[in-house]
């Protein structure tokens, strides 16, 4: 009987283990590994930090830096407009291409490195 107890707590062990060892994010391709940098700064100034858009004093925040747009990566603002929503960019701005879209997406999944 105890020895049932015993098996009985290992394999939930072993389960439980198993879970908390995965990744957070959804996004398994070893091959996305984007940064701010190297990839990301660039689709945001062509998209994002604009003329009229957030640059340096912009309400709704500046993302010509990411120390700037930390704050908002932290939120979740950004993947929210830009994943789920897909509001943003706006349709008066640069679209975002399919692979820069894709891009983004795994950046924000990777929780967003900056190099």
């Amino acid at each position: 009987m105890l020895r049932n107890i015993n098996l009985t707590f290992l394999a939930f062990l072993c389960v439980g283990l198993t879970f908390a060892c995965n990744k957070d994010n959804d996004n398994d391709d070893p091959s996305c590994n984007p940064t701010y940098d190297a990839e990301i700064k660039a689709i945001v100034d062509n998209s994002c930090a604009t003329v009229g858009c957030h640059t340096t004093n912009f309400a709704h925040g500046d993302f010509t830096s990411y120390e700037n747009m930390l704050e908002h990566l932290e939120h979740g603002d950004i993947y929210e407009y830009v994943v789920t929503e897909q509001t943003m960019p706006p349709d008066y701005a640069l679209p975002l291409s399919d692979e820069d879209f894709e891009l983004l997406q795994c950046w924000l999944d990777n929780e967003y490195p900056e190099n």
